[in-house]
């Protein structure tokens, strides 16, 4: 059986590209991702993979929606907060929170979510029936906007909170125009041309084009699956190689960049760069009024996060943060006031256990989840 020991400098990017078919994504050997047979291999790969890119015939169950990623205990307190403040503002929409696996939600964080209108999804039950290469962290952004139930997604990453009712995006002209909206990042992350060279993009490498094309910040993007879904699903086939993609570009950003590039496919950017505040991206709409906070330094926990007076909203986030804290332990698997249907499945068994047993289960599954299956 192959294995990724066997990549070489010297194989042929036939040998390569069936290699990287049949082995596991890594542990590949060092510099794999720099040789000129594994870049001419995902090249090939590349290339395969847009001649049989067809449209897709998927209907969906609803017209606009908001995903968020963001499982586990880094993140709830500010998937917490950043869902409140879209109720807070008045956004009426649909929201699914994704996440991987009982390692990152139980059912009481579920349970608090609810009244707030939020579908949790665990994407590995998805992924049962939509298999993805590599599924372990950035990829989720991609997986998870494709296969929500969403004609119209609006994206936020969960330390990403909004300054007002973000639902006009979805109506606004460049929107409307060219049915995807993408941030910018900062100027230094702009990818230079031996970045679109390895990734086959001649075109794209030119100085001229460039060193004018502004790179993505992805905490926020706006997408018309009916319209972008060929886009859509290759920036998800760049990040399903993340063993190679994410060694020349930073994370799923850049993804999306590459996906509608590589096809010749055009979008909507605002002008405005983001601002920076502390430690805090600042986002702006096309009329240069402030959208998006996104938190990316200093994500909400339990105590510690510095209060910035300039940040819209810091008072109430601060208090939602409180409130959190005053009905979740923060720990995973621990619920002291469980309902019926969340202790449901050791009763069904016929249990009947000791609290000092039930106790002693509840601190072994904090670490091992599975355990209480």
């Amino acid at each position: 059986m192959s294995n990724c020991n066997q990549a070489t400098p010297d194989l042929s990017p036939e040998a390569m590209l069936e290699l990287i078919h049949q082995c596991p994504p890594g542990p590949w050997p060092n510099a794999w991702g720099t040789w000129d047979n594994t870049i001419e291999a995902h090249r090939r790969l590349v290339d395969q993979y847009v001649d049989n890119l067809k449209p897709s015939r998927v209907t969906y169950a609803q017209e606009r929606g908001i995903v968020i990623a963001g499982g586990g205990l880094k993140y709830f307190p500010s998937v917490w907060v950043n869902v409140i403040l879209l109720r807070h503002f008045g956004c009426t929409l649909p929201i699914q929170l994704w996440y991987l696996g009982d390692t990152e939600m139980d059912p009481y964080m579920k349970r608090l979510l609810e009244p707030l209108g939020v579908e949790c999804i665990d994407a590995r039950e998805i992924e049962k029936e939509h298999p993805c290469r590599i599924l372990c962290g950035w990829e989720l952004k991609l997986y998870a906007t494709l296969h929500s139930p969403f004609a119209q997604v609006l994206f936020l990453d969960a330390d990403n909170g909004v300054v007002c009712d973000p639902t006009y995006l979805f109506d606004c002209e460049e929107y409307q125009r060219h049915g995807a909206i993408f941030w910018p990042d900062y100027a230094c992350w702009t990818l230079k041309p031996g970045v679109w060279k390895v990734f086959g993009m001649m075109d794209m490498a030119e100085p001229e084009v460039s060193e004018h094309e502004r790179a993505f910040e992805s905490g926020q993007y706006l997408i018309d699956k009916r319209r972008c879904d060929r886009e859509l699903r290759l920036s998800l086939f760049y990040a399903e190689h993340s063993d190679f993609t994410f060694q020349h570009v930073y994370g799923d950003k850049e993804c999306f960049h590459l996906g509608w590039r590589r096809l010749g496919s055009d979008y909507a950017m605002p002008s405005a760069g983001p601002g920076w505040n502390v430690h805090t991206i600042v986002q702006f709409d096309f009329r240069g009024q402030i959208v998006f906070q996104h938190r990316c330094q200093d994500k909400w926990r339990f105590g510690g996060n510095r209060f910035v007076d300039s940040l819209a909203n810091e008072e109430l986030c601060f208090q939602l943060v409180r409130d959190l804290a005053s009905k979740w332990s923060g720990t995973l698997w621990k619920n002291e006031d469980p309902t019926t249907m969340e202790i449901g499945p050791q009763h069904r068994r016929g249990d009947v256990r000791s609290q000092a047993c039930i106790d002693l289960e509840a601190a072994v599954a904090s670490i091992l989840p599975n355990a209480l299956l």
